[in-house]
């Protein structure tokens, strides 16, 4: 992939080109670097990791502190739920330069949600198709983000409706750390168990 200046947007046709042969970087968790007595701006930070290379503080950070932004130790969660693969890809550099490390994206398998999906509105009905294309293209846009701020980025995907065991499995091939299947009731989430273990013995055994 080319260089992308922080202001300029990414390219889809660049991230797709070559994507056949594209293999994820690495799989697993990758948890962030410590740092004792962090000093930045004449401060020392306690419980902190790592700086990134590149980022966006909090709006007060950036106006008065000349965009003073030390990063915690714990790893930042960030659910992509946008309904549109293009713009979810946005979202993942968005939320990478805001200290994101973990990134979320909903995906739908279809079964209720279906409906939804081919009277062509995405938005409210489960997320993005589980397709292994998008899966890939994904990881492959985050392995550009995550050397532009300077942080690996943890994949994760999480499934409106069915999370087969085939799931898990391209999940783990692609890169994506674990699913996550979330029930037809949106109120809460589930992690389907065997799902996750078959990805973590999969992962390991690709490792």
């Amino acid at each position: 992939m080319k260089n992308y200046r922080p202001d300029e947007k990414m390219d889809i046709r660049d991230i797709l080109e070559n994507l056949e042969n594209y293999r994820p970087r690495r799989r697993g968790w990758t948890w962030r670097e410590p740092v004792q007595d962090l000093e930045m701006e004449g401060h020392v930070y306690s419980d902190c990791s790592e700086p990134l290379k590149n980022s966006i503080g909090i709006p007060s950070a950036v106006q008065y502190f000349n965009n003073l932004d030390p990063q915690p130790v714990e790893s930042i969660t960030t659910e992509i739920a946008s309904g549109r693969f293009e713009d979810d890809i946005r979202r993942m550099r968005m939320s990478a330069w805001h200290g994101a490390d973990h990134i979320m994206v909903i995906r739908t398998s279809g079964q209720s949600h279906f409906d939804g999906l081919i009277e062509g509105t995405p938005q409210g009905i489960g997320g993005i198709p589980i397709t292994r294309k998008q899966v890939r293209a994904h990881r492959k846009a985050l392995d550009f983000i995550e050397d532009e701020v300077g942080r690996a980025i943890n994949y994760h995907s999480y499934i409106s409706g069915v999370a087969g065991p085939e799931i898990a499995v391209m999940f783990a091939e692609e890169g994506s750390t674990a699913p996550i299947r979330i029930p037809n009731t949106t109120c809460c989430i589930a992690t389907s168990t065997w799902s996750e273990v078959l990805s973590m013995q999969l992962r390991a055994k690709l490792s």
